[in-house]
């Protein structure tokens, strides 16, 4: 399995992970790739000078993530914790866009 890298985007991995998972289903292969991005990602959000933005963002994706794998009520939990988190910093471009996607679950 070929491993999340610095270069790929976020896009390429979740085909990568929509592939994965109408392949093997909910396996355990999908679910270590899952972990390691989330592992990676948070580290960078994590890091001194991380913006608010950038933890809402992140929680966009691995919502998006949970979308992909069919896990909708882990999607909407974390679309739930960003969307109070977006709210309460004003980023209402955010705010919409985290809507817009719980209303698709």
């Amino acid at each position: 399995m070929e491993r999340l890298n610095n270069s790929e985007s976020f896009e390429s991995f979740k085909n990568r992970i929509i592939e994965i998972r109408n392949n093997e289903g909910l396996s355990e292969n999908l679910l270590s790739e899952i972990d390691r991005w989330h592992k990676s990602k948070q580290q960078e959000t994590d890091m001194p000078g991380g913006t608010i933005e950038q933890r809402v963002v992140f929680q966009i994706e691995l919502a998006e993530l949970y979308i992909a794998t069919r896990r909708l009520n882990l999607a909407y939990d974390t679309l739930s914790d960003a969307w109070t988190e977006a709210d309460q910093e004003g980023l209402t471009d955010l705010v919409k866009k985290i809507a817009d996607l719980m209303n698709s679950i």
